[in-house]
């Protein structure tokens, strides 16, 4: 996605503009670390993201915690340390450039918001404390629900193999109750996003089915997720 981001900013190829941020940085041996800088220290982490940013990419992602995508490990347990994700934040900031992280369990989420990490991804154990941390930081919030709902129905359908597709059947319920806490906090902005499987509409079928109306889901996909990317104007 870098290359064809470049290549249509440079004219090269022609389609819309995409912001990518290129590899994720996770810890070594953690969530998808097969196509991620696997990190070990805060002055591993400021490597990968100045690397990154050499390669021109728009923003960096983080994985906070394990995940339904990797066999290894566990959704519930948090990877990277609070230490490396604030070094992180630190010097993504410090060129105006945002940090999303990827964040299922309730630890890895907590160093998220912690370290000061723009935008929140998946949250499926998201509880009132962190929720209101959140509304104070001005965290925004992408749920992801395509990203798990068709792979835990769909999975095998789709190649998945079965280790993935148990882990996902796991998280669904969970995502549902975090979607329903969240509602209650018109403070925070929640997008519309999607994960390794999943389209933008289906994304947005599955927040209205959890309680959004029709107007709240536009705005998600629209104004919310320009505010996100930082090119509300």
């Amino acid at each position: 996605n870098l290359y064809i981001s470049k290549g249509i900013k440079q004219g090269f190829i022609e389609g819309p503009e995409v912001l990518a941020c290129g590899r994720p940085i996770s810890i070594t041996g953690g969530h998808c670390y097969y196509y991620s800088w696997q990190i070990n220290s805060p002055a591993e982490a400021v490597k990968a993201v100045r690397t990154e940013l050499m390669y021109g990419v728009d923003f960096i992602k983080v994985h906070a915690t394990g995940g339904a995508g990797t066999l290894e490990g566990s959704p519930l347990w948090a990877e990277l340390s609070l230490e490396e994700l604030k070094a992180v934040v630190k010097e993504a900031h410090r060129v105006s450039k945002r940090v999303a992280s990827h964040a299922i369990g309730r630890p890895g989420i907590e160093n998220t918001l912690k370290a000061g990490v723009d935008t929140l991804e998946h949250g499926q154990y998201l509880d009132d404390e962190l929720i209101e941390i959140m509304c104070k930081q001005g965290t925004f919030y992408t749920p992801t629900l395509s990203g798990y709902v068709p792979l835990a129905e769909h999975g095998l359908e789709m190649g998945r193999p079965q280790w993935m597709v148990d882990k996902a059947k796991k998280l669904v319920d969970q995502h549902r109750v975090a979607i329903e806490r969240v509602r209650k906090y018109k403070e925070i902005v929640v997008a519309v996003g999607t994960d390794s499987s999943g389209e933008v509409v289906e994304e947005m079928e599955l927040l209205h089915s959890n309680g959004y109306s029709n107007l709240e889901t536009i705005i998600m996909a629209t104004q919310n997720s320009s505010k996100v990317l930082g090119i509300e104007d």
